[in-house]
């Protein structure tokens, strides 16, 4: 049996030296990133364009990656691996945004005002549910199709000839109404018409000046009168004031009750003996 060469042997020795050597490579660089840092996660509606190693950023730097995404329930479980020097505070919020209508997603984390970060393998809220650009499309979809239908229905509207007829109905229609204004516009310049006088004419203006000026002096002299009464002066302020009359008054209606009450106690015989004495006098 032939032994194997020296040569052989050093190209079998150096490549399992590399294999050895590329494996141990790997295996503490998988270790080192795992060890190095913490990881928080999130919740969110649609995870739909975030992939593993997405990028997490903070003001649009990156400073993380996106190392999971699982189903939890009826929302997307996102897990996210930061450096130990990036602490978020507590309140802080994640979207999911995109580079450009159809770029990149990733995690953009906004920070709150809490005191204090969030612990490892704590949870940072969703601020709002990312824009679907699917369901945008296909709005501007259906947007389209409404534009296209209304642009078909103005063509079969003003095409033909009747379509023209009714454009130039239109236009015409819109001349004579400019043209209407125009004559009520020069027409109350001049001064013509109940407008044109009211506009023009200072007549009015001046009536109304006098009326203000008469109806404040008019104010003005009833104030007068009413502060000349309040003080008892004059005979209306003397009747409002003065309770003499008042008492005058309601001794005379004694006076007259006491009359009447006499008057009521005369009988018929009282009344002809004073006249049979009158005649035999």
């Amino acid at each position: 049996m032939k032994s194997i060469a020296i040569e052989t042997k050093v190209g079998i020795f150096v490549v399992l030296g590399i294999i050895i050597l590329a494996f141990f490579t790997i295996r503490v660089g998988r270790i080192a990133v795992r060890e190095v840092g913490y990881r928080i996660y999130t919740h969110v509606e649609s995870a739909a364009g975030l992939d593993k190693n997405s990028p997490v950023r903070i003001a649009g730097v990156e400073v993380g990656k996106v190392e999971g995404i699982v189903l939890d329930g009826a929302k997307a479980r996102v897990t996210l691996h930061l450096p130990l020097n990036v602490k978020i505070p507590v309140g802080s919020k994640a979207y999911v945004k995109s580079s450009g209508l159809l770029g990149e997603k990733y995690i953009e984390i906004v920070f709150g005002t809490g005191p204090e970060p969030i612990k490892a393998n704590g949870q940072v809220e969703e601020g709002s549910p990312s824009v679907d650009v699917d369901r945008v499309l296909t709005q501007l979809s259906s947007i389209g199709e409404d534009i296209k239908s209304v642009t078909q229905s103005l063509s079969y509207a003003l095409g033909g000839e009747k379509g023209e007829q009714a454009i130039k109905e239109l236009v015409v229609g819109a001349k004579e109404t400019v043209a209407h204004l125009q004559n009520i516009t020069q027409a109350i310049d001049k001064g013509e018409g109940t407008i044109g006088k009211l506009v023009k004419d200072d007549t009015l203006y001046t009536q109304t000046k006098e009326t203000m000026v008469e109806a404040k002096e008019t104010l003005a002299n009833l104030n007068k009168v009413s502060k000349q009464i309040e003080s008892g002066e004059g005979t209306l302020g003397k009747l409002v004031k003065d309770d003499t009359l008042y008492d005058e008054t309601k001794k005379a209606i004694k006076s007259v009750n006491k009359a009447a009450e006499g008057i009521q106690e005369v009988t018929p015989v009282t009344v002809l003996g004073v006249i049979l004495g009158i005649v035999l006098k």
